[in-house]
């Protein structure tokens, strides 16, 4: 899974983030990046990739269990 925020909350930052899954498969925790819009949407494709592989990275150091889809 992946979230986006699109300046909702500020209008000129943005955001990605993915979850962070505990060992009965719940989530647990969000890891978020966030930073000025214009930047974020540049580098989108590579910044939900490392939020999407740092997330899974941590959920597998807390031996979690990510919900398959």
């Amino acid at each position: 899974g992946l979230a986006r925020t699109l300046g909702e909350r500020f209008r000129e930052a943005n955001g990605v983030a993915a979850p962070i899954f505990l060992a009965d498969g719940t989530v647990g925790a969000a890891l978020l990046v966030a930073g000025p819009a214009q930047r974020m949407h540049a580098h989108r494709v590579v910044n939900e990739a490392a939020v999407r592989r740092l997330a899974a990275e941590v959920t597998d150091a807390l031996r979690g269990l990510a919900q398959q889809t």
